[in-house]
């Protein structure tokens, strides 16, 4: 070993001294926490018991003042105290281990009164320059997690309670705490002033807060959990069901679900928007804690008594599940716990007795006042209209060249200065190699404008979707006149997007189509009279699908609003 391996007190001193075995000597470090230094009141302490880890990295120092102290032994650095709950440490995530800061306010150093004082909850901002400590006296403090410095507390203090929650909002504009005598308070993050403040119908147990919608949600002691909106400061959720106290709750990504797990051994999971418990299940024994990832694939459960954790899979991304509403009194089935092997055979016999509930089959068009979009993804339709950009941009800087043929045995030639290889004989143009590009000249219909003029507009369709973006772009100019086309087959094509339309379906392919279409022949619209009544009539039934679909939108945004002003 390279570092000191003994620890050694003395007699009436509170430093304790390393030695180092190999070298049969005192080490580097006199260890001493700067409290027996600077506060009188430990000014005759001394170090009476300590003690090494069996991995020879830690040291503990035991105090006649009642301290404990952990030092590392390598680099002789304080790495916290045991009894000393008004301390907040950081971490380093990156390294894994303790980081620089033990957070105490001097109050609960000199002030008797909050003696006893201890750190029960705390939070971070969204940016990670801040962090936010409640403790059992009722005080909030605010500090520069890259200082560790002191920046202000919320209130004076902001509970008369133990402070069982504290939050800050997603731009560091509003910061929420909860007491245990069922207040909720609203500050400004930046002055640290009251805004708003709930009272709720009972005490308060836990509150945890999802940054990216707004909302917190809250434990009561009465085994219900409530949600509030941070934006109008209202409650806008109230959940009960659960028979003993709650341990963890947690949000879905997207914020449609709340997971809940109490010590009556169930997890349940509440839909925020219906308002209804959608799913419950019950474990051996009881999570105390969990979370879901960030993509909401897996939910990550830790349990009573139980060393591990937990992966839970989210069925609802692979497989059809039924997400009614479950009356209140339901009896949750106990599920079998996750282990690292699965019987696929027994799992597959369970799966084909389990009855499908309520399977739906999605209509093509709900309803005829709707606007139905296609299943294709962006990447077939988004960049019609930039196709000939993204061509120009992929173009090789320079076109490649062939190699000049070499014959077998080179000729030479002998002159008055020697001999020296033939140079080869300038070729005529006749072996030029010919363009393999296709001319679109005096080329027949295609199969889709064959479809365009027979006005089957439908199978037109299923060809559109089945074909790249460079073969859309080919079919669209050859229904031009200069290359197989005609005046006649262009009209046809407003037809079919008129038709299209009118029917509600397929509604960002009909437009980026459309744009294509008019990029490509714009020439060609131009100076044919006969296409300009056709244009006429589209753009009407343009503007009326536009309308229509904005109207929608309005219509949806008004009823989002009403509903989140009211609260319902």
């Amino acid at each position: 070993m390279e570092w000191d391996s003994i620890i050694a007190c003395h007699r009436d001193l509170a430093m304790a001294t390393t030695w180092n075995y190999t070298k049969a000597c005192m080490g580097e470090y006199q260890l001493v926490h700067r409290r027996f230094k600077e506060e009188p009141a430990f000014a005759g302490a001394a170090a009476l018991c300590c003690d090494i880890t069996s991995c020879g990295n830690f040291c503990l120092i035991g105090y006649s003042s009642g301290h404990v102290d952990r030092y590392n032994m390598q680099s002789g650095t304080y790495r916290g105290s045991y009894g000393d709950p008004a301390h907040s440490t950081t971490w380093n995530y990156t390294k894994a281990c303790m980081g620089e800061y033990q957070l105490v306010h001097r109050r609960f150093k000199e002030e008797p009164a909050f003696a006893g004082a201890a750190a029960l909850c705390c939070d971070i901002t969204s940016c990670g320059n801040f962090c936010l400590i409640g403790y059992s006296s009722g005080h909030v403090d605010r500090y520069n997690m890259q200082s560790g410095t002191y920046r202000g507390s919320y209130g004076d203090p902001a509970h008369s309670t133990p402070v069982r929650g504290v939050a800050v909002d997603a731009l560091n504009q509003v910061t929420v705490t909860a007491g245990s005598d069922g207040i909720v308070k609203f500050w400004k993050f930046d002055n640290l002033g009251l805004m708003d403040n709930i009272e709720m119908d009972g005490y308060i147990a836990k509150m945890v807060a999802h940054r990216e919608s707004g909302m917190v949600a809250i434990a009561m002691d009465d085994f219900s959990v409530v949600v509030i909106d941070l934006d109008i400061r209202r409650v806008i959720r109230k959940f009960a069901g659960h028979k003993n106290a709650i341990n963890d709750m947690a949000f879905s990504p997207d914020a449609r679900w709340l997971i809940t797990a109490a010590m009556d051994s169930t997890v349940r999971t509440w839909d925020l928007p219906s308002a209804k418990m959608v799913d419950i299940f019950a474990t051996e024994n009881a999570v105390t804690s969990l979370c879901t990832s960030p993509n909401g694939e897996f939910l990550a459960t830790a349990h009573l008594d139980d060393v591990a954790v937990y992966l839970w899979s989210n069925r609802t991304l692979y497989s059809h599940v039924a997400l009614t509403a479950l009356p209140e009194d339901t009896v949750p089935t106990e599920m079998e716990m996750p282990g690292p092997q699965l019987n696929l055979e027994e799992r597959t016999e369970d799966m084909e007795g389990e009855p499908v509930q309520g399977s739906y089959v999605s209509p093509d068009q709900i309803s005829d006042d709707l606007v139905t979009l296609s299943l294709l993804p962006e990447s077939r339709w988004a960049n019609l209209v930039n196709l000939d950009i993204i061509k120009e941009r992929n173009k090789p800087r320079e076109a490649p060249k062939l190699p000049e043929k070499v014959p077998f045995f080179l000729p030479t030639v002998t002159t008055l200065e020697g001999a020296h290889f033939a140079t080869p004989k300038e070729t005529d143009g006749t072996d030029k190699v010919q363009s393999k590009v296709l001319k679109l000249t005096n080329v027949d219909l295609t199969p889709f404008g064959t479809l365009i003029m027979d006005e089957n507009f439908a199978e037109a369709m299923s060809m559109l979707k089945q074909l790249g973006p460079s073969a859309i772009d080919a079919e669209f100019r050859q229904m031009s006149p200069d290359f197989g086309g005609s005046i006649e087959l262009m009209q046809k094509f407003f037809v079919f997007i008129h038709h299209w339309l009118e029917m509600r379906k397929n509604f960002e392919l009909v437009q980026a189509y459309l744009a294509l279409f008019l990029k490509v022949h714009d020439e060609t619209l131009i100076h044919h009279d006969e296409l300009h009544e056709s244009l006429r009539t589209l753009e009407t039934s343009q503007q009326k699908a536009w309308n229509e679909v904005e109207m929608l939108f309005h219509q949806s945004l008004s009823v989002i609003d009403f509903i989140k002003l009211q609260g319902l």
